[in-house]
């Protein structure tokens, strides 16, 4: 996991609710950054939405 991925992990992890606008927001990225960062979580098996 890099870096920013477990930055994103941490704050998704706190409030699972977070969209990724607000994420963006917070660590000062794109939206389309943070939608990269979550599908590679998901790949990784780090994440997993229902």
């Amino acid at each position: 996991m890099t870096e920013r991925e477990k930055e994103i992990f941490k704050l998704i992890e706190k409030d699972p609710m977070l969209s990724q606008a607000e994420i963006a927001r917070l660590l000062k990225i794109t939206r389309t950054s943070v939608a990269v960062h979550i599908s590679n979580l998901m790949k990784k098996g780090e994440l997993f939405y229902e």
